[in-house]
């Protein structure tokens, strides 16, 4: 059910955060979970260090970032959205 290698995102300011990583080109979602981001990537493979480059230069500090499994939160989310946009 969940196709996309899954991120776990935090940073010094968690706006900042999740303004940036909507502004990325290659962002498939972003939601907030807890101290984290859950964020996922338009292409089936992508670099952390890519990722961690680009909010370096969106003036981001402090960022940490794990691949997850994602869990059944995340599972409908990923099915509201294909919902709503199938």
């Amino acid at each position: 059910m969940f196709d996309r290698p899954l991120l776990a995102v935090k940073a010094q300011k968690t706006y900042e955060l999740i303004v940036a990583l909507r502004k990325f080109p290659h962002t498939h979602s972003v939601y907030p979970f807890g101290e984290f981001l859950h964020y996922t990537d338009r292409r089936k493979s992508f670099s952390n260090d890519e990722i961690n480059s680009y909010l370096s230069a969106q003036n981001v500090k402090e960022v940490e970032m794990k691949l997850i499994e994602p869990n059944i939160e995340d599972c409908f989310m990923s099915l509201m959205e294909s919902h709503n946009n199938g």
